[in-house]
């Protein structure tokens, strides 16, 4: 047997989806299946392997072979509090992000990457869709932030018409994104500014005509300032909403 079993999910009596763990093959490669096949069963099982029959092993192996990367044994081994010694740590760097925001990132202290980071960076730096879901403290923001920054660097907006738009549902909420993102953001020569309701409009105002080039927001104040004109969407190129199951609660 090569490799190791993370975990697996029944459909019925007829589907299997197994997520292995090697430590050779495509890893760049294996770090997108890994990604596809976690994603379509987020309640993965602990101790999946005991309750895996052991002849259909092989066969499960042989559909999977060498497509599955360390970073899939990295969150596995966050999840369960195994250790894997064989495990090669991984850099923000080897993850793809650039020189400039793992210097930022290095100034804060912030090394190595969570397992939600090296989950998600690679594909979202190369610009496709990522749905993520972590408990507070898991990374989350950073996961998303990173990839925003990447893609909007050396992009400056037209006043009032921001390219980034991160939602949250509060105003606690989207500062503490705004806290994150802006040493990064600073980095790369990009704007932020932080939009949310109960307080005057006129500061937000003023920063969306001077030009900004990422909008945090909750979507009441947000869609006020359309209404007005005051922030128009449609150069944007990267949305992100984060706790979207509150975002859609509030309508």
């Amino acid at each position: 047997r090569v490799g190791s079993l993370v975990g697996f999910r029944v459909c019925g009596r007829e589907q299997m989806r197994v997520w292995w763990v090697v430590q050779e093959g495509d890893r760049e490669g294996g770090l997108r299946t890994a990604q596809h096949i976690s994603s379509s069963k987020p309640n993965m099982p602990r101790n999946a392997d005991d309750r895996l029959p052991t002849t259909a092993r092989p066969r499960l192996w042989a559909r999977f072979r060498g497509t599955v990367p360390v970073a899939g044994a990295r969150a596995h081994a966050a999840r369960t509090g195994r250790k894997d010694t064989n495990i090669t740590p991984q850099s923000f760097a080897d993850l793809g992000v650039p020189a400039s925001l793992v210097q930022a990132l290095t100034e804060r202290g912030i090394t190595e990457p969570f397992p939600i980071q090296s989950a998600t960076l690679p594909d979202a730096l190369a610009g496709r869709d990522v749905l993520g879901r972590g408990k507070t403290g898991s990374g989350k923001t950073l996961a998303f932030s990173l990839p925003l920054v990447a893609t909007l660097n050396g992009r400056r907006s037209r006043p009032s018409h921001p390219t980034g738009l991160i939602m949250a549902p509060t105003r606690e909420l989207a500062t503490q994104i705004t806290a994150v993102l802006q040493p990064l953001a600073s980095a790369s020569g990009l704007r932020v500014t932080t939009i949310f309701g109960g307080v005057s409009q006129s500061k937000q105002v003023s920063a969306l005509r001077s030009g900004v080039d990422i909008v945090v927001a909750c979507p009441g104040r947000l869609e006020d300032l359309m209404r007005q004109k005051v922030v128009r969407l449609e150069h944007g190129r990267t949305p992100v909403c984060d706790e979207p199951d509150d975002v859609a609660d509030i309508g």
